[in-house]
């Protein structure tokens, strides 16, 4: 198993919520997530996670001054590693 297989897996258990202990929130919409896979994936999710003091469970990290659209685009290709290129032409033209 190469490791986009491994987070393409990740994903599949996202959708389903399992074992996720964080939830972002942009927008109107909450993007349940790993906390871990954020972390590992991003130096911005790495610092402020690190940095959050949320004591509920899962976490709650609020996300502000970002698109829901571009936010969801972005949630899905840290655990798939794959983005349609067109759909961010559309999102930006």
């Amino acid at each position: 198993m190469n490791e986009f297989t491994s987070i393409g897996a990740d994903f599949l258990v996202r959708k389903d919520q399992k074992y996720c202990d964080l939830v972002v929130r942009c927008g109107q919409h909450q993007f349940p997530a790993h906390s871990n896979i954020l972390a590992a994936s991003s130096e911005y999710f790495d610092k402020l996670l690190s940095e959050s003091k949320s004591s509920t469970v899962p976490r709650v990290v609020e996300i502000q001054g970002v698109d829901e659209t571009v936010f969801a685009d972005l949630i899905n290709f840290i655990y798939t590693g794959s983005k349609c290129v067109t759909d961010w032409f559309k999102l930006h033209s």
